[in-house]
């Protein structure tokens, strides 16, 4: 568009984490030389960029930060204040603790939201609409200030001693789940939060004041949490050893995500995933007059050859149907000598099942996801797979993880795809509190809480074969569920017509 004489400023925020210049550029906890006076550059440092640049992304923010010696962080910020469009994560809408506070509502009124890969918002909201506190962070406030400020020691201590009450309520239950919140917590964390924050405001660094900050940040997190508590969310506390946990956790984001775009002009809603679209009409707070749309996939089924291995994925069968699966790979890379990707439900299953395949391929090229990886790792595990290379490469990695969405591998570059398993999350506390709440209120509580979360995990990884109209590929099922209607009808329409292997 751009191209094509279209004149608009879009800029792009790039968390403060990774923006940051760091230490090595004179950017320190006590001083940074990119904050200080920043209000003075400010003003001359917007109009630069605005004057000089349309595409504000995060390397010319960096560029002219630099210039002008401000905050990168900030000065997207304001930036973005300034501009037509903002590309953003979720959270600078949504979530109530770190949301564009400074757009006014006549902004917002003219403003429409775009809300890509939408199906990630359900899971999100429920993280950015719930709070959680830990007893041992009072004590150590407790601790530390115990002579050097007796107030602040004084209003950690009766925080602390709320949760010493809680763990005795339990008795000898490990955890506890209620439909309300803790009497008085809110008000003893009141006061402790405007203690902690005249003790910060004295400037005093060190590690103390560090742990201090985190404190206040958890509280101010809960408060504001409490004050959006409805029936939609319950309470639940843990208890194990001297610790308690405690969490306010929302169950069905729908009716906050619903609040917090109503000011807007309006909101689009999109992914290639939202299947089954009542669920996520449902968890994203769609109401009976807004429009829904589906569109037909753009690709056709001769791009695709689909194929069924029916073996058991479930936990306790994977033992047995390993050996299976590890011959599938074996006989697919022999027949089609392609670049690879094979996802898996976990990072033990997946580490089992590239070991088992290694032995019985020792001359194959692979390439395994690992815990925590950096961007740079990131970037140089995607980059291994080009489509001139002489080997094929099989990559492995997890379902639901950082290669299971929003990457292109486009052309040879990316051949077969196998998906293990229906993508179910792990049976656990919190996930059957949500399953149980759907079920109280006339839904299907283990579709809401595992099966659909599953199977668009199932989607999304199997999605990054055909990425253009002139993709081939080969993907691979791999799980007997599949065969179930109840899994059956989740699938596209182009991936029904599988060859059971």
């Amino acid at each position: 568009m751009a191209s094509r004489g279209l004149h608009m400023h879009t800029v792009t925020l790039t968390a403060k984490d990774k923006i940051c210049f760091g230490e090595e550029e004179g950017c320190g906890q006590d001083a940074c030389v990119f904050s200080e006076g920043y209000y003075d550059r400010i003003n001359g440092a917007i109009l630069d960029l605005l004057q000089h640049e349309t595409s504000i992304t995060r390397p010319v923010i960096e560029a002219y930060a630099r210039k002008h010696r401000v905050c990168p962080f900030e000065f997207s910020l304001d930036a973005a204040y300034a501009a037509d469009a903002v590309i953003c994560d979720y959270n600078y809408i949504f979530d109530p603790r770190v949301s564009l506070k400074r757009l006014p509502e006549e902004a917002k009124k003219s403003s429409v939201l775009l809300v890509d890969e939408a199906h990630n918002l359900v899971d999100r909201a429920r993280s950015m609409f719930s709070a959680e506190l830990k007893k041992s962070m009072f004590l150590e406030v407790q601790r530390a200030y115990k002579e050097t400020n007796p107030s602040l020691y004084q209003a950690a201590k009766t925080v602390n001693n709320r949760f010493i009450v809680l763990r005795k309520v339990s008795g000898e239950e490990e955890r506890m789940v209620g439909s309300s919140q803790p009497e008085l917590m809110d008000e003893l964390l009141e006061t402790f939060v405007m203690h902690a924050e005249a003790e910060l405001m004295t400037g005093k660094g060190g590690e103390e004041a560090e742990h201090l900050l985190e404190c206040y940040f958890a509280a101010q997190a809960y408060l504001r949490i409490s004050r959006l508590y409805d029936e939609r969310f319950v309470t639940y506390a843990e208890m194990d050893r001297n610790e308690v946990f405690l969490k306010l956790f929302c169950l069905d984001p729908s009716y906050l995500l619903h609040q917090a775009g109503k000011n807007f002009r309006s909101a689009v809603f999109f992914s290639a995933t939202l299947t089954p679209l009542m669920y996520y009409r449902d968890m994203l707070g769609a109401e009976e007059e807004d429009y829904s749309l589906s569109i037909p996939s753009p690709f056709s089924r001769e791009q695709m050859d689909v194929r069924l291995l029916p073996v058991s994925t479930r936990y306790k069968d994977r033992d047995r149907s390993k050996n299976a699966i590890i011959d599938m790979l074996s006989h697919l890379v022999k027949e089609k000598p392609v670049n690879t990707l094979v996802f898996l439900p976990s990072y033990p299953y997946m580490q089992e099942i590239h070991e088992g395949f290694t032995l019985l391929n020792p001359g194959v090229r692979t390439l395994l996801q690992g815990h925590a990886m950096r961007e740079e790792e990131r970037e140089t595990f995607l980059d291994s797979f080009q489509a001139d290379a002489a080997d094929p490469l099989i990559g492995f990695a997890v379902m639901g993880g950082i290669f299971s969405e929003g990457i292109d591998l486009k052309g040879e570059r990316l051949s077969s795809v196998v998906v293990v398993g229906v993508g179910l999350p792990q049976l656990s506390f919190e996930n059957d509190i949500i399953k149980d709440y759907f079920d109280r209120n006339a839904k299907n509580g283990y579709d809401y809480a595992y099966v659909y979360p599953g199977m668009n995990k199932v989607l999304q990884a199997g999605g990054r074969l055909i990425r253009s109209e002139s993709d081939r590929g080969t993907l691979v099922l791999v799980d007997d569920r599949f065969q179930n209607r109840q899994y059956g009808a989740l699938l596209p329409e182009e991936w029904r017509d599988y060859k059971r292997i």
